[in-house]
């Protein structure tokens, strides 16, 4: 199985590119539409919610034709009625004069299959079209797109936007339990991590005692003293860490005087602040800074 990680702030054209490079560095041609298999968790979750509620394909159709700039943006659906067909048409909607193209419609194509897949439990009736040539050395098992097609998208018989989706629970379950699957996974995972965290937020106030950590982390003071007793930790020495660790990140990582750093991890004046670091790195706020940042080329 192929993977791959994108940032998730990405251009078009970045993305475009970035697919077109892995394509070319696993020597796989149809790497977009292996990419769309070995994600089968739904994407655009709030769009899938949304169509999941619609009464019919029909009704789900029209309802992303109307929103789709609201979940996606650089893409546009045309539908094209053929005698006893549907085509529904895809579209960059950015300038790609330059760029190939094949592996983001590969994916779109592939994914977009998936949700109506999902969305009536049929795939038989469902048509994968792709304008590019059927590439010959592909690994994977291909046989189900039509190459050569006159545009990329689905097609799909007339008959199928009768058919009634109703209430898909599975759907919005699987939606709901994966954003409680990303809300657990960005937020802290032990007791010691969210007591950094609440100390970083509390900082900026001035005060940050014990007390107002555990409070903060909605836990007793109690405990919290019973937890880091166990974990042979005193909170002077965490709070000391946390404290330098803010210090070099926001010397590092922003414009802010070295007076606004000091108010930020909780010292009242300059000199206190100064003072606290130095003994900790062995020189000044300020010529550390200067020392770490990259010069200029």
């Amino acid at each position: 199985m192929i993977a791959i990680a994108i940032i998730r702030i990405i251009s078009h054209h970045s993305f475009c590119r970035l697919l077109e490079l892995a394509a070319q560095k696993t020597g796989e041609p149809c790497f977009g539409v292996e990419l769309a298999k070995s994600d089968r968790q739904l994407k655009f979750k709030e769009l899938a919610i949304a169509l999941a509620l619609q009464s019919n394909l029909n009704d789900a159709l029209n309802y992303l034709l109307q929103n789709i700039g609201i979940y996606a943006t650089g893409i546009e659906l045309t539908p094209k009625v053929e005698e006893n067909w549907i085509s529904i048409q895809f579209t960059l909607a950015f300038e790609h004069q330059g760029l190939k193209l094949d592996q983001i419609y590969q994916c779109m194509v592939v994914r977009s299959k998936f949700l109506v897949e999902r969305l009536l439990e049929k795939s038989n009736d469902i048509q994968m079209c792709l304008t590019q040539v059927n590439p010959v050395n592909s690994k994977i098992d291909i046989s189900q797109i039509q190459f050569g097609a006159d545009f990329n998208g689905l097609r799909l018989p007339l008959a199928l936007l009768n058919t009634s989706i109703g209430l898909r629970r599975d759907i919005i379950e699987e939606v709901v339990l994966k954003k409680i699957q990303d809300i657990s996974e960005e937020a802290p995972q032990n007791l010691n991590s969210q007591i950094k965290q609440a100390i970083i937020d509390l900082l900026p106030t001035g005060e940050c005692s014990l007390t107002q950590v555990s409070q903060s982390i909605n836990i007793s003071t109690r405990k919290l003293q019973h937890y880091l007793q166990q974990e042979k930790l005193s909170y002077s020495t965490i709070l000391k860490s946390v404290r330098l660790e803010e210090s070099c990140r926001l010397l590092l990582n922003s414009e802010k005087t070295v007076a606004q750093i000091a108010l930020l991890v909780g010292f009242t004046d300059i000199s206190s602040f100064t003072r606290f670091f130095k003994n900790n790195k062995g020189t000044t706020p300020l010529k550390w800074r200067k020392e770490k940042q990259i010069p200029h080329i």
